[in-house]
C-alpha cells in the first residue's frame, strides 16, 4: 500500500507541477494558491531528500523557479508572510542548489521586525523555529521548550469537542519538533516528550468517519514520528487512503466531490486546487512511513472484520458527538463497545462517555437553545419540542451512560 500511494501521489504531482508555478497566475486567488502549493511542494522535496535522497524528474524546474530573483525577492517585499516562502529556501539550501544571492534573503528578512511582530500561535512559532534550526540561522528569539509548553501537546486534547484546525496544530507541532524525522544535529532524535497515543488514535478514527484524508494522513505521520500508533491503526489508515485514491489517481481532499470530477475532469483547475494538499501530504506520509515503519505489503491485514467494524463505529460515534448529534453518537458508541474493544480503544470509549456526561444538565442531555428557538419560530411549542427532541436524546444517552459509565465493567 505504501509504495502504491507513493507512486500515485508522485505521479500526480509530476503531471501537475506547472500548476504550482508561483510566478504564473491569473488573479489574486490563483496567485495565493500557486505560491502556497509551491511552498508545500518544496517542503515535500525537503522531506523526501532528507529521508531517501535522489531527485524527482521535475526538480530542475522547481530549483530554477526558486533561484529566480522575481521569486526569492518576494519575502523582502512581504516579510510578514515569510512562512509562505521559507520551504523553497530550505529545500534548495539543503540540497546545495541555492544561488548565493538567494541564500542571503532569509537572514535579511529575519532581521526585520515585521517577521517577529506578527502574533503567531504556538505551532506557527515552532514552524519558524524549525526553519531557523534547519537553515542554520541562529536566534535567541525562540525557545522551543517554552513554545511547546504553551501548545496543545502540553494540554489534554479533547477528541470530541475540537475541530480539524486543532488537529492540524497538533500534528504540525510534532512535525516541526522532529524535523519530520530527518536526522539533524539541531533536532531531537527522540519523540516529543508527550503521550499522544490515545489522542492520535481517537482522532484518526474520528476523521476516518469524516472522510478527511488530509487530517488522517497528518495524524498518521505524527503517530509514526511519535512511535505511538499500533500497527493495526497504521494499516487501517493506509488501506483506507489507498482505497479512496486508487481509482482517482490522486488523494482526495476533504472537499472532494466525485460528481464534480466527473463533470470537469480530473485535471480541471478546481479539482487540482481542492486536492493538491492531500496529495502532497500523502507523498510526505509515505516518505516518512517508508523510513520509520516496516509495512509488509504481503502481510495479512492485522484486524478481523468485527474489530474493523467496531473501530469505524467508534470513529463514527466521535464524529457524531462532535456534530452534537448526541443520540446518534450514543448509539454508535454502544455498538462499538459491544465489539469488545479493549485497551486504548476502551479508553477512547471512556472519553466519549465523559463527553456525554458533560452534556447532562439537570438530568437532561443536550443544550438545544438554538434548535428550540427555530422550532418555536416555525410554530411549535416547548412541550412538543421536549417530547420530540429532548426526551428521545436524553433516553438514548442515559441508557448508554448507564451501560458504559464510570464503574461499569464495559468501560474497562
Amino acid at each position: 500500500m505504501v509504495s502504491e500511494i507513493d507512486t500515485l501521489a508522485d505521479r500526480w504531482i509530476a503531471n501537475h507541477v506547472n500548476r504550482f508555478d508561483p510566478l504564473a497566475w491569473d488573479d489574486e486567488d490563483d496567485r495565493h494558491f500557486r505560491r502556497k502549493a509551491f511552498s508545500e511542494l518544496c517542503l515535500y522535496l525537503y522531506v523526501r531528500d532528507g529521508h531517501r535522497g535522489g531527485d524527482v524528474n521535475y526538480a530542475d524546474r522547481v530549483v530554477k523557479r526558486i533561484n529566480d530573483p522575481r521569486y526569492y525577492r518576494l519575502p523582502i517585499r512581504h516579510p510578514r508572510e515569510f512562512l509562505l516562502y521559507y520551504a523553497a529556501f530550505l529545500y534548495a539550501n539543503e540540497t546545495g542548489v541555492l544561488d548565493a544571492d538567494a541564500k542571503t534573503v532569509p537572514e535579511r528578512v529575519l532581521e526585520q521586525p515585521a517577521v517577529w511582530s506578527v502574533e503567531l500561535p504556538p505551532f506557527r512559532l515552532l514552524e519558524l523555529w524549525f526553519f531557523c534550526c534547519a537553515y542554520g540561522y541562529e536566534t535567541d528569539r525562540l525557545n522551543p521548550d517554552a513554545v511547546i509548553a504553551t501548545s496543545c501537546l502540553n494540554r489534554q486534547f479533547d477528541v470530541v469537542n475540537s475541530i480539524d484546525q486543532d488537529a492540524y496544530a497538533l500534528t504540525h507541532n510534532v512535525f516541526y519538533y522532529r524535523n519530520f524525522g530527518i536526522p539533524h544535529p539541531a533536532f531531537s532524535s527522540d519523540p516529543a516528550p508527550y503521550d499522544l497515543r490515545t489522542t492520535l488514535i481517537a482522532l484518526i478514527l474520528r476523521y476516518l468517519a469524516e472522510g478527511n484524508t488530509d487530517v488522517v494522513l497528518e495524524l498518521l505521520v505524527a503517530g509514526v514520528l511519535q512511535d505511538q500508533l499500533p500497527r493495526e491503526i497504521e494499516y487501517l489508515a493506509l488501506s483506507w487512503v489507498y482505497v479512496r485514491s486508487d481509482s482517482l489517481g490522486f488523494v482526495p481532499g476533504p472537499e472532494f466531490r466525485q460528481a464534480h470530477r466527473d463533470v470537469t475532469g480530473p485535471d480541471d483547475a478546481d479539482v487540482v486546487v481542492d486536492n493538491y494538499h492531500s496529495t502532497f501530504v500523502a507523498a510526505i506520509a509515505t516518505t516518512v512511513v517508508r523510513q520509520h515503519v516496516k509495512v509488509d505489503r504481503t502481510a495479512d491485514f492485522p484486524l478481523d472484520d468485527r474489530t474493523v467494524t467496531g473501530l469505524l463505529e467508534l470513529g463514527g460515534a466521535l464524529h457524531e458527538l462532535s456534530e452534537y448529534n448526541l443520540r446518534r453518537g450514543a448509539s454508535l458508541l454502544s455498538n462499538a463497545a459491544g465489539r469488545s474493544l479493549g485497551g486504548v480503544y476502551g479508553e477512547i470509549i471512556g472519553l466519549a462517555v465523559e463527553y456525554l456526561l458533560s452534556q447532562n444538565v439537570n438530568g437532561q442531555f443536550g443544550v438545544f437553545t438554538d434548535e428550540e428557538y427555530l422550532y418555536l419560530a416555525a410554530g411549535g411549542d416547548s412541550d412538543q419540542f421536549s417530547r420530540e427532541m429532548v426526551c428521545p436524546v436524553t433516553e438514548g444517552c442515559q441508557e448508554v451512560v448507564q451501560d458504559l459509565g464510570p464503574g461499569e465493567e464495559q468501560q474497562s
